[in-house]
């Protein structure tokens, strides 16, 4: 009681409770701000909700942006070389194909079929790695090419399809460039597919 009443002649006061206010409501995220999730996502998936994202396993295959044809460009690479060998085209099928037989299978366009590389010439890839790009529309696969040494990937009987270089440029003008092969003919064609 002594306590109070000095309190009041000093006129003393307790210092007031906290009023608890409601923080204010987070800024709605805009729909079009890619997450950390998204990011890693082909361009076409990223607009889904971010619950379908979270709660769903997304199958492999779908993960990549095929075009409107079913396919994506894929780059046969020796593993031991780094040199590129060949550029094909895939469709699901022949990817799933690749992936559970470790051998490489591509579409053929021109026979509007699956081409299991080899199946003619002997000159099979086994594929140690399948590799997406950045934007999940071309595929790289790590090869070791069999079949002859060196490998031949071409049917031309060469070792890679890239073989024409372009030579001639001079002082920034191509006016007189022209396109020469540069490596050379390991097998036959002929001798190749008979």
């Amino acid at each position: 009681l002594k306590v109070l009443k000095v309190l009041k002649v000093l006129k003393v006061r307790r210092p007031p409770e906290p009023v608890h206010k409601p923080s204010p409501p987070a800024p709605a995220r805009s729909s079009l701000k890619i997450t950390q999730t998204q990011m890693f996502l082909p361009r076409t998936q990223r607009h889904l909700p971010r619950e379908i994202l979270h709660n769903q396993p997304m199958n492999w295959i779908d993960q990549i942006s095929w075009d409107d044809k079913g396919l994506v460009p894929v780059i046969a690479q020796e593993q031991g070389s780094g040199d590129v060998l060949m550029f094909a085209w895939m469709n699901r099928e022949a990817l799933q194909k690749t992936a559970e037989l470790g051998r490489a299978v591509y579409f053929s366009r021109s026979r509007g079929k699956l081409w299991f590389k080899g199946e003619e010439s002997g000159h099979v890839q086994t594929v140690h790695e399948i590799r997406m790009d950045c934007d999940s529309d071309v595929l790289l696969l790590k090869v070791t090419q069999l079949g002859h040494a060196p490998g031949i990937a071409c049917h031309t009987g060469r070792h890679s399809c890239f073989f024409s270089k372009l030579e001639g440029v001079k002082d920034g003008k191509a006016e007189q460039a022209l396109w020469q092969s540069c490596e050379p003919v390991l097998k036959n064609p002929d001798s190749i597919y008979k």
